[in-house]
């Protein structure tokens, strides 16, 4: 157990310092990676034991400390270095301690408050690299992710507060220290009440009992838990800010005209693209159990410094369930025709935003998304709706599965289980019968294959199921269908913001320089995500080419140089700790110590750096975007964003953390100006301090050239301080995206007044045949194709009685030539809910298409099918589908 001593000096954080006394609070570990770099600090002692470096790192100083005079004299030798620069050695990770009241962080720390256990499962979410990395490296697998103990102190403190949304949608933050203590006395079988000498409103949070956690990690209870999932903040906050602005709109307001209200909507569809592409995390379906299984839930960004809460799965919840009143005014205000087009863009939003909710708090809204919305809102329902609605992708097809079968079940499946493409088929194959059976229809197209054909037929082939096909995304989902009472998800269109949903390789957008241009779909991604590059425009009436560049520069990369140069020292010291007493200061607990203890054995080793520097941040880029204006290539720039290693973050963020840089720098470059006075004081001329030793005058020298080191980093320093003022100054860019808005096509298999026939249908015992009872038809003339739709003459095949045309498209856009083979005269068509099943004899099912309309004429001069017809067994009976 550690012990510490606590001082009431207050560091310029705030945290009370704790300093860990004496080496066995630090225990060595083989496990510690090599070359880990901790939050280190610099401290300047002295000790007289010698010791003698070996070749390796004699050549390393020796390059560092060459005679900048071009003289090429060598002014180092043994007994100076080790009575020059030994002095100087790691210090500890530096743990922190906060007190917390009323959820408000205070200057002291109040030794009597009771400390709290508090586990955090973070998730990086808005750095796609890193969201990739992690999904190749195992989701949920490994070590959590490291935090300095700064970072985890102030997070836990912000998780204090619950973020709540009022009945006018505004943010309120409640104290939630009461309740989070009250827990505890209840886990500790305290029922008793409290007896004063214990604060209700008062804790103290340590950041050596904050863990970072994931689902791997030990299960344990802790006094306060919390999944954080790191998202692009301004993308986030627009979203649900300009929702929250629609919904809030009453009386008159609320009866906008239907463009003024559907310019609105396709501007949250906007923010929705920027959403999902600066925050890959919410389209990756590795993620979506840890975010059904969280109690508490929050989305934020991070600065570095700490997680900050933007939005909470709870306050989500009651915006989309604010959203009810809204949409009934608009029902009541607009026509049928305007709100159908409204409707379908409102829904696309709710499901984006039902996707980062958590099972309790979908829970809540259970009720009310099934009375008022007609979505079935139990978990597998929502699951599937949010696969259907939006592109959930992984990085590769086993944990696609995996993912997918514990997202729907609700229990984690080891990708493990998956390696083999055998064991995939049978898992898929149980899956699509399980949601069966629970009324769902995935339907499969023809042009991509995916469906058992074969033109010998067999029995229990399973013709009807979409086979399994390396899937790694949910795009296979887009036109899932549900036969039951609640069927409002089967009129909502995909969110789809790819080229290849979309039967066109070009889309129109507004740019921020006030113009429209067309451009790729394939471009789209890297021009919102400001990738370096050039990409094509052209004017979408004079088609004239214009180019588009985004030119990346590094910023204060000086920072990264001055840094390597004062490492680069630190490594020097580091790996010429002499033998002795001095070893034990050396007992930190960190990777050096392996490599210094192999060295001083004589073994070889590549020496590795120490942790006496804390980290400074990595790479700093602006990425600038620029639209040619005249062939001369005169160019207009409209965009400007800034990275932090690959991050989007923000102008001021940028200059923050360059400060905190600055002054990490500053502060070690005069601790070693300090180690070199005090060594400069002990050095008597003409005296050795060490036997055998060379003159004073070589330590000297080398202090010396160490003071001019120094004196050049410090003027490297100030240039960059100033360049930092400079940029503080300049005037920003207001836009960051060099997209205003894209104007997606509507989908064609989605539109008003679709026509629905009523179906039953159920497996058979076995579970391989689907028995179906609906209109069946016969195909009696040739499809007459214009674009992507086809009109057929159709004839019912059981009474005789009804004839008409029926309008279908194909599921995926199918190239001319081969539209043919979508469904030919002869083949039989049943038709189900909005789907239209092509058979061949037997009932060997051979594609599916969507229905668009239904013209039929019946005896009695009916359209379509009521319930109660569907339900006559002698006017339809069963089809038994292979």
């Amino acid at each position: 157990m550690s012990h510490f001593h606590q001082g009431h000096n207050v560091d310029d954080e705030g945290a009370a310092e704790l300093i860990p006394v004496g080496e066995e609070d630090y225990p060595q570990s083989d496990d510690t990676p090599a070359g880990y770099e901790g939050d280190g600090r610099l401290t300047a002692t002295r000790d007289g034991v010698a010791g003698k470096p070996n070749s390796e790192l004699r050549a390393l100083l020796q390059r560092l400390y060459m005679d900048r005079s071009g003289s090429g004299n060598v002014l180092l030798s043994d007994s100076s270095l080790s009575r020059g620069i030994s002095g100087l050695r790691a210090a500890p990770i530096k743990e922190v301690a906060f007190t917390w009241e009323k959820g408000e962080r205070l200057d002291v720390y109040d030794d009597k408050a009771t400390c709290i256990d508090v586990a955090i499962h973070y998730i990086t979410g808005a750095d796609f690299a890193e969201v990739i990395r992690q999904e190749n490296e195992g989701v949920m697998r490994g070590a959590p992710v490291k935090k300095s103990p700064t970072w985890k102190a102030a997070t836990a403190g912000d998780l204090l507060k619950e973020i709540e949304a009022t009945e006018e949608l505004e943010f309120d933050y409640k104290d939630m220290t009461p309740h989070i203590l009250q827990q505890r006395r209840n886990r500790q079988n305290k029922h008793a009440a409290n007896n004063g000498a214990e604060s209700k409103s008062k804790v103290n949070i340590r950041s050596e009992l904050v863990h970072i956690v994931n689902a791997d990690s030990p299960k344990r209870h802790f006094d306060l838990e919390c999944l954080c999932i790191e998202l692009h903040g301004n993308s986030l906050m627009n979203l649900i800010y300009n929702f929250r602005t629609l919904l809030l709109e009453k009386g008159t307001k609320a009866r906008r005209n239907t463009h003024e209200i559907i310019q609105i909507l396709e501007t949250m569809v906007e923010d929705a693209r920027r959403l999902l592409s600066w925050s890959p995390i919410i389209g990756r379906i590795a993620h979506r159990l840890a975010i059904q299984q969280s109690t508490y839930t929050r989305y934020g960004c991070d600065n570095g410094k700490a997680f900050w809460t933007l939005a909470t799965s709870r306050g989500i919840a009651l915006t989309v369930k604010h959203s009810v009143s809204y949409l009934s005014e608009l029902k009541a205000s607009n026509s049928p025709q305007a709100f159908g087009l409204i409707k379908p863009k409102v829904m696309q939003i709710v499901v984006l935003l039902l996707s980062l909710l958590n099972d309790s708090d979908l829970k809540q809204l259970e009720n009310m998304l099934e009375d008022q919305y007609q979505l079935k809102a139990d978990r597998k329902s929502m699951e599937l709706t949010i696969m259907k609605v939006l592109t959930l992708s992984s990085v590769g097809a086993p944990l696609f599965l995996s993912s997918l079968l514990s997202s729907f079940g609700g229990d984690r499946c080891d990708t493990q289980n998956f390696k083999e493409e055998s064991q995939r088929v049978i898992a898929w194959d149980s899956f699509v019968s399980a949601i069966t059976r629970e009324g769902w229809i995935l339907p499969g197209s023809f042009i991509k294959k995916r469906l058992r054909y074969d033109k010998t037929p067999k029995p229990k082939k399973q013709s009807w199921k979409v086979k399994w096909d390396e899937y790694t995304d949910t795009e296979i989902f887009d036109h899932l269908q549900y036969n039951g009472e609640k069927k409002e998800v089967n009129d909502i269109p995909p969110l789809k913001l790819q080229s290849k949903d979309f039967e066109m390789e070009k889309v129109l957008a507004d740019f921020q320089d006030g113009k429209k241009y067309m451009v790729a779909f394939k471009d789209l991604e890297g021009i919102t995500l400001a990738s370096p590059g050039t990409y094509q425009l052209s004017d979408p009436e004079s088609h004239e080419k214009k180019d588009l560049r985004v030119d990346t520069e590094d910023q204060f990369f000086e920072l990264k140089d001055l840094w390597n140069s004062i490492r680069r020292l630190c490594v020097s010291v580091s790996e010429h700790a002499p033998r002795g007493e001095m070893q034990r200061s050396w007992k930190v607990g960190n990777a050096l110590t392996r490599v210094k203890r192999s060295i001083l054995d004589g073994k070889a080793r590549h020496a590795q750096a120490p942790p006496t520097l804390p980290r400074i941040a990595g790479r700093r880029a602006k990425n600038t975007t620029t639209i040619e204006t005249s062939a001369s290539g005169q160019c207009q720039e409209i965009a400007v964003c800034w990275f932090l290693e690959g991050g989007k973050i923000t102008k001021a963020e940028m200059l923050e953390g360059v400060l905190e840089d600055w002054n990490t720098l500053d502060q070690t470059v005069k601790e070693l100006r300090s180690f070199s006075a005090s060594t400069r004081g002990k050095v008597v001329p003409g005296k050795d301090r060490v036997k055998g030793g060379q003159p004073a005058a070589e330590e000297t020298k080398l202090l010396e050239m160490l003071d001019r080191e120094l004196d050049r980093i410090e003027q490297e320093l100030l240039k960059i301080n100033e360049k930092r003022r400079q940029l503080s100054r300049a005037l920003d860019k207001e836009n960051d995206d060099p997209i205003a808005r894209v104007h997606f096509p509507n989908p064609v298999h989605y539109k008003q007044d679709m026509p629905w026939l009523c179906f039953h249908m159920n497996l058979d015992r076995e579970g391989a045949g689907l028995e179906v009872r609906a209109d069946l038809y016969k195909i009696c003339g040739q499809p007459s194709w214009s674009a992507n739709t086809a009109q057929v003459s159709i004839e019912d095949q059981h009474l005789k009685k009804k004839k008409g045309t029926l309008g279908v498209v194909p599921l995926d856009p199918v190239p001319e030539p081969h539209r043919k083979y979508e469904i030919k005269q002869g083949d039989e068509v049943l038709l189900l809910g909005g789907l239209v099943v092509v058979m061949k004899p037997k009932g060997r099912v051979v594609n599916y298409l969507k229905l668009t309309s239904l013209d039929i004429t019946m005896d009695d001069d009916e359209w379509g099918r009521s319930e109660d017809e569907a339900e006559d067994e002698e006017s339809n009976p069963m089809t038994k589908l292979l």
